[in-house]
């Protein structure tokens, strides 16, 4: 199974990449799908694609419509303040150290809105969410770590999304 770059992420929803031989990745997070090949239209290819944990949780049932919908502007707004940018269809991307230059006005408004969402959520809410969605722990890896179990810590990122959907207006 032949896995490239460009196979990866090119939506928010799609941006955390974290290495399969990582011990806390789930075997589930990537998914596999067979598409047409563009050298030989006639016969089909596997790509790998990962599928972020707030997604397998929606699908599971976890995680409500607007919870989903929440950890994924969180996610876009995080990337979008590290100064990712839309290449109109490229991957997305953040740009490197050496590049950099001040600001934009977009990083800044998503500073902004992370700044009202840690407000809401608090300091702990935003430390799961950081772990879970960005890092891509499993709830027993982050249970593991703050000493406590799977059950709770999903209960208080399911609640990090609640006071998010409030925030934004989701319900």
């Amino acid at each position: 199974m032949g896995i490239w770059p460009e196979e990866f992420a090119t939506t928010a929803l799609e941006a955390v990449i974290v290495p399969a031989d990582t011990p806390s990745r789930k075997p589930s997070s990537v998914e596999d799908r067979d598409v047409a090949d563009p050298e030989a239209p006639n016969r089909t290819i596997t790509r790998g694609r990962i599928v972020p944990l707030y997604d397998l949780a929606w699908r599971k049932g976890w995680l409500t419509d607007e919870q989903r919908e929440a950890a994924d502007k969180w996610s876009a707004l995080r990337e979008r303040a590290a100064g990712a940018r839309d290449g109109g269809g490229e991957p997305v991307g953040v740009t490197a150290p050496w590049r950099r230059v001040p600001a934009s006005e977009a990083q800044l408004i998503a500073l902004g809105e992370l700044r009202r969402a840690k407000a809401a959520m608090g300091d702990h809410g935003e430390a799961l969410l950081i772990a879970w969605i960005v890092e891509g722990l499993a709830a027993k890896v982050i249970a593991a770590k703050i000493a406590s179990n799977s059950r709770r810590v999903m209960r208080e990122i399911k609640a990090a999304l609640t006071a998010l959907v409030a925030l934004w207006g989701m319900a």
